[in-house]
Protein backbone atom coordinates (compact mmCIF):
# COMPACT_ATOMS: atom_id res chain seq x y z
CA UNK A 1 0.00 0.00 0.00
CA UNK A 2 1.76 3.48 -1.24
CA UNK A 3 1.90 5.78 1.48
CA UNK A 4 -0.90 8.77 1.56
CA UNK A 5 -0.43 12.35 -0.61
CA UNK A 6 -0.81 14.90 1.31
CA UNK A 7 1.00 18.40 2.39
CA UNK A 8 1.77 18.69 6.07
CA UNK A 9 1.88 22.10 7.95
CA UNK A 10 3.63 22.29 11.58
CA UNK A 11 4.76 24.77 13.97
CA UNK A 12 4.41 25.70 17.71
CA UNK A 13 5.27 28.88 19.83
CA UNK A 14 5.57 29.07 23.76
CA UNK A 15 3.36 31.74 24.15
CA UNK A 16 3.14 35.02 25.75
CA UNK A 17 2.51 33.64 29.44
CA UNK A 18 4.55 30.45 29.71
CA UNK A 19 8.23 30.55 30.17
CA UNK A 20 8.56 27.51 28.45
CA UNK A 21 7.19 25.63 25.94
CA UNK A 22 5.69 21.79 27.37
CA UNK A 23 4.22 21.13 24.06
CA UNK A 24 5.94 17.87 21.34
CA UNK A 25 4.93 16.99 18.19
CA UNK A 26 6.14 15.03 15.35
CA UNK A 27 5.13 14.03 11.59
CA UNK A 28 6.31 10.74 10.25
CA UNK A 29 5.94 9.59 6.60
CA UNK A 30 6.67 6.13 6.94
CA UNK A 31 6.09 3.58 4.34
CA UNK A 32 2.54 3.32 4.57
CA UNK A 33 1.12 5.66 6.76
CA UNK A 34 1.50 9.18 7.52
CA UNK A 35 1.87 9.63 11.32
CA UNK A 36 1.01 12.51 13.47
CA UNK A 37 1.29 13.00 17.20
CA UNK A 38 0.63 16.02 19.46
CA UNK A 39 1.13 16.38 22.92
CA UNK A 40 1.02 19.31 25.54
CA UNK A 41 2.51 18.33 28.23
CA UNK A 42 1.73 19.22 32.21
CA UNK A 43 3.77 18.78 35.79
CA UNK A 44 5.97 21.91 36.16
CA UNK A 45 9.00 23.18 33.75
CA UNK A 46 10.78 19.88 33.37
CA UNK A 47 7.91 17.41 34.09
CA UNK A 48 5.57 18.74 31.75
CA UNK A 49 8.21 18.83 28.40
CA UNK A 50 9.55 15.80 29.46
CA UNK A 51 6.18 13.54 29.96
CA UNK A 52 4.97 15.12 26.49
CA UNK A 53 8.43 14.47 24.78
CA UNK A 54 8.13 11.04 26.42
CA UNK A 55 5.23 10.73 25.27
CA UNK A 56 5.78 11.24 21.65
CA UNK A 57 8.85 9.70 21.42
CA UNK A 58 7.72 6.49 22.62
CA UNK A 59 4.25 6.74 20.26
CA UNK A 60 6.78 7.43 17.12
CA UNK A 61 9.51 4.07 18.03
CA UNK A 62 6.32 1.95 18.50
CA UNK A 63 4.28 2.49 15.38
CA UNK A 64 7.68 3.13 13.21
CA UNK A 65 8.81 -0.43 14.70
CA UNK A 66 5.26 -2.67 14.27
CA UNK A 67 5.11 -5.22 12.00
CA UNK A 68 1.44 -4.68 11.13
CA UNK A 69 -0.87 -5.02 7.71
CA UNK A 70 -1.57 -1.35 7.23
CA UNK A 71 -4.74 -2.45 5.03
CA UNK A 72 -6.27 -4.17 8.18
CA UNK A 73 -7.94 -1.50 10.33
CA UNK A 74 -8.51 -3.44 12.93
CA UNK A 75 -4.89 -4.05 13.57
CA UNK A 76 -4.24 -0.16 13.05
CA UNK A 77 -7.09 0.67 15.22
CA UNK A 78 -5.41 -2.01 18.39
CA UNK A 79 -2.01 -0.15 17.21
CA UNK A 80 -2.82 3.37 18.34
CA UNK A 81 -4.60 1.93 21.53
CA UNK A 82 -1.26 -0.63 22.56
CA UNK A 83 1.26 2.50 21.41
CA UNK A 84 -0.87 5.10 23.90
CA UNK A 85 -0.79 2.56 26.50
CA UNK A 86 2.52 1.99 26.50
CA UNK A 87 3.61 6.16 26.26
CA UNK A 88 1.86 6.38 29.58
CA UNK A 89 3.65 3.30 30.94
CA UNK A 90 6.51 4.86 30.37
CA UNK A 91 5.92 8.34 31.40
CA UNK A 92 4.40 6.82 34.68
CA UNK A 93 7.61 4.67 35.93
CA UNK A 94 9.48 7.76 34.95
CA UNK A 95 7.32 10.75 37.26
CA UNK A 96 7.61 7.98 39.84
CA UNK A 97 11.45 7.60 39.45
CA UNK A 98 12.38 11.33 38.89
CA UNK A 99 11.77 13.52 41.84
CA UNK A 100 12.41 16.99 39.75
CA UNK A 101 9.16 15.29 37.63
CA UNK A 102 7.08 13.87 40.21
CA UNK A 103 3.29 13.83 39.22
CA UNK A 104 4.04 14.37 35.44
CA UNK A 105 1.56 13.81 33.05
CA UNK A 106 0.01 14.86 29.28
CA UNK A 107 -2.17 14.76 26.67
CA UNK A 108 -2.35 13.11 23.36
CA UNK A 109 -3.92 12.97 19.90
CA UNK A 110 -2.08 10.36 17.33
CA UNK A 111 -3.51 10.08 13.28
CA UNK A 112 -2.50 7.52 11.28
CA UNK A 113 -3.63 8.42 7.38
CA UNK A 114 -3.65 5.03 5.41
CA UNK A 115 -4.50 6.16 2.25
CA UNK A 116 -7.31 8.14 2.39
CA UNK A 117 -8.57 6.72 5.85
CA UNK A 118 -7.32 8.46 9.11
CA UNK A 119 -7.01 6.43 12.30
CA UNK A 120 -7.36 8.87 15.45
CA UNK A 121 -6.84 8.14 19.08
CA UNK A 122 -6.33 9.88 22.20
CA UNK A 123 -6.44 11.00 25.87
CA UNK A 124 -6.83 14.28 27.25
CA UNK A 125 -8.06 17.83 25.49
CA UNK A 126 -5.79 18.65 22.67
CA UNK A 127 -7.81 17.91 19.90
CA UNK A 128 -8.52 16.65 16.25
CA UNK A 129 -10.47 18.83 13.74
CA UNK A 130 -11.76 17.83 10.43
CA UNK A 131 -11.54 21.12 8.02
CA UNK A 132 -13.87 20.58 5.00
CA UNK A 133 -14.68 23.63 2.19
CA UNK A 134 -14.24 25.95 4.96
CA UNK A 135 -16.21 24.15 7.56
CA UNK A 136 -14.78 22.80 10.85
CA UNK A 137 -15.66 19.62 12.31
CA UNK A 138 -14.24 18.05 15.60
CA UNK A 139 -13.40 14.71 15.44
CA UNK A 140 -12.12 14.41 19.50
CA UNK A 141 -14.27 14.93 22.58
CA UNK A 142 -12.07 16.42 25.63
CA UNK A 143 -11.76 14.34 28.55
CA UNK A 144 -11.95 16.94 30.86
CA UNK A 145 -14.55 17.71 34.20
CA UNK A 146 -16.50 20.43 31.99
CA UNK A 147 -17.23 17.86 29.30
CA UNK A 148 -18.52 15.25 31.32
CA UNK A 149 -20.74 17.77 32.74
CA UNK A 150 -21.66 18.71 29.01
CA UNK A 151 -21.93 14.60 28.56
CA UNK A 152 -24.54 14.53 31.61
CA UNK A 153 -26.29 17.28 30.14
CA UNK A 154 -25.53 19.58 33.24
CA UNK A 155 -24.07 22.33 31.39
CA UNK A 156 -24.43 23.33 28.07
CA UNK A 157 -21.23 22.92 25.05
CA UNK A 158 -21.49 27.08 25.08
CA UNK A 159 -20.72 27.29 28.96
CA UNK A 160 -18.26 24.58 28.88
CA UNK A 161 -16.02 26.94 26.80
CA UNK A 162 -15.49 29.13 29.90
CA UNK A 163 -16.21 26.68 32.95
CA UNK A 164 -14.02 26.44 35.76
CA UNK A 165 -12.77 22.86 35.34
CA UNK A 166 -12.64 23.27 31.17
CA UNK A 167 -9.41 22.19 31.28
CA UNK A 168 -9.34 19.80 34.83
CA UNK A 169 -8.40 16.81 32.81
CA UNK A 170 -10.52 13.05 33.46
CA UNK A 171 -8.12 11.34 31.73
CA UNK A 172 -4.35 11.80 30.63
CA UNK A 173 -0.80 9.74 29.80
CA UNK A 174 1.01 9.31 33.15
CA UNK A 175 -0.82 10.15 36.18
CA UNK A 176 -2.25 6.93 36.87
CA UNK A 177 -0.84 3.57 36.36
CA UNK A 178 -3.58 2.68 34.07
CA UNK A 179 -5.44 4.66 31.14
CA UNK A 180 -7.67 4.15 28.79
CA UNK A 181 -7.00 5.78 25.29
CA UNK A 182 -10.01 6.87 23.05
CA UNK A 183 -9.85 4.90 19.77
CA UNK A 184 -12.22 5.70 17.32
CA UNK A 185 -13.88 2.75 16.13
CA UNK A 186 -14.37 4.11 12.53
CA UNK A 187 -11.61 5.46 10.43
CA UNK A 188 -12.49 8.66 9.01
CA UNK A 189 -12.72 9.06 5.45
CA UNK A 190 -10.59 12.11 3.62
CA UNK A 191 -12.03 13.53 0.73
CA UNK A 192 -9.85 15.65 -1.61
CA UNK A 193 -8.49 18.83 -0.21
CA UNK A 194 -9.57 17.60 3.41
CA UNK A 195 -7.31 19.06 6.00
CA UNK A 196 -6.72 17.41 9.35
CA UNK A 197 -5.77 19.76 12.14
CA UNK A 198 -4.32 18.48 15.57
CA UNK A 199 -3.88 21.38 18.16
CA UNK A 200 -3.17 22.04 21.63
CA UNK A 201 -5.26 24.13 23.50
CA UNK A 202 -3.56 26.94 23.30
CA UNK A 203 -5.31 27.45 19.87
CA UNK A 204 -8.62 26.35 20.22
CA UNK A 205 -8.73 28.55 24.10
CA UNK A 206 -8.71 31.55 21.65
CA UNK A 207 -9.08 30.45 18.14
CA UNK A 208 -12.06 29.45 17.14
CA UNK A 209 -13.23 26.02 14.40
CA UNK A 210 -13.93 28.14 12.09
CA UNK A 211 -11.30 30.89 12.05
CA UNK A 212 -9.07 27.35 11.71
CA UNK A 213 -11.15 26.39 8.61
CA UNK A 214 -11.06 29.78 6.85
CA UNK A 215 -7.18 29.97 7.57
CA UNK A 216 -6.37 26.25 6.27
CA UNK A 217 -8.90 27.29 2.91
CA UNK A 218 -6.99 30.80 2.12
CA UNK A 219 -3.48 29.50 3.09
CA UNK A 220 -3.11 26.14 2.90
CA UNK A 221 -1.68 23.61 5.18
CA UNK A 222 1.90 25.54 6.47
CA UNK A 223 0.87 29.40 5.91
CA UNK A 224 -1.95 28.37 7.83
CA UNK A 225 -0.47 27.01 10.88
CA UNK A 226 2.17 30.11 10.85
CA UNK A 227 -0.80 32.29 10.68
CA UNK A 228 -3.63 30.48 13.33
CA UNK A 229 -0.06 31.11 15.70
CA UNK A 230 0.09 34.18 15.31
CA UNK A 231 -3.72 35.00 15.60
CA UNK A 232 -3.44 32.99 19.15
CA UNK A 233 -0.46 35.55 20.04
CA UNK A 234 -2.24 38.14 19.05
CA UNK A 235 -4.96 37.47 21.22
CA UNK A 236 -2.80 37.10 24.50
CA UNK A 237 -1.13 33.74 23.73
CA UNK A 238 -2.05 32.96 27.16
CA UNK A 239 -0.68 29.00 26.90
CA UNK A 240 1.85 26.99 24.09
CA UNK A 241 0.07 26.60 21.30
CA UNK A 242 0.80 23.86 18.92
CA UNK A 243 -0.82 23.25 15.36
CA UNK A 244 -0.37 20.18 13.11
CA UNK A 245 -1.64 19.93 9.56
CA UNK A 246 -2.39 17.28 6.76
CA UNK A 247 -4.07 18.01 3.86
CA UNK A 248 -4.91 15.15 1.27
CA UNK A 249 -3.74 16.08 -2.21
CA UNK A 250 -3.85 12.67 -4.40
CA UNK A 251 -2.72 13.34 -8.10
CA UNK A 252 -2.82 17.04 -8.16
CA UNK A 253 -1.21 18.02 -4.87
CA UNK A 254 1.63 19.46 -7.18
CA UNK A 255 -1.01 22.31 -8.84
CA UNK A 256 -2.26 22.79 -5.47
CA UNK A 257 1.13 23.67 -4.27
CA UNK A 258 1.60 26.22 -7.26
CA UNK A 259 -1.64 27.47 -6.43
CA UNK A 260 -0.77 28.20 -2.43
CA UNK A 261 2.67 29.91 -3.97
CA UNK A 262 0.43 32.20 -6.11
CA UNK A 263 -1.69 33.30 -3.21
CA UNK A 264 0.70 33.78 -0.88
CA UNK A 265 1.36 37.24 0.32
CA UNK A 266 4.39 39.57 -0.48
CA UNK A 267 4.16 43.19 0.89
CA UNK A 268 0.32 42.99 1.09
CA UNK A 269 -0.30 41.14 -1.82
CA UNK A 270 -0.93 38.41 -2.81
CA UNK A 271 2.01 36.66 -5.70
CA UNK A 272 -0.77 36.67 -8.52
CA UNK A 273 -1.66 40.25 -8.01
CA UNK A 274 2.23 41.01 -8.37
CA UNK A 275 2.30 38.86 -11.70
CA UNK A 276 -1.00 40.29 -12.97
CA UNK A 277 0.34 43.88 -12.40
CA UNK A 278 4.14 43.06 -13.72
CA UNK A 279 2.36 41.95 -16.74
CA UNK A 280 0.38 44.53 -17.52
CA UNK A 281 3.39 46.87 -17.03
CA UNK A 282 5.25 44.82 -19.45
CA UNK A 283 2.19 45.24 -21.79
CA UNK A 284 1.99 48.93 -21.96
CA UNK A 285 5.87 49.53 -21.89
CA UNK A 286 6.05 47.45 -25.81
CA UNK A 287 2.48 49.33 -26.47
CA UNK A 288 4.27 52.66 -25.61
CA UNK A 289 7.28 51.56 -27.32
CA UNK A 290 6.00 50.70 -30.46
CA UNK A 291 3.88 53.98 -30.61
CA UNK A 292 6.90 55.83 -30.65
CA UNK A 293 8.91 53.83 -33.22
Amino acid sequence: MARPVGTIGKGTDVGKIRSDNQDSFEVRELPEATLLVVADGMGGHLGGKLASRMCVDTIVRNVESSDIQWNDPHQIRSLLEQVLLRANTEVHRESRSNEDAYNMGTTAVVVAVVGNLAHIAHVGDSRLYLLRDGQPIRLTTDHTAAQFLVDTGQISPQEARGHRDSHRLMRAIGILAQVEPDVRTEAQVLQQHDTLLLCSDGLYDVVDGREMAIAVKKFGPQKAVEKLIELAIQRGGPDNVTVVTFRRDDRDGLLTRFGEFLSREERGLPIYAWAVAAGALVLVTTFLTLALT
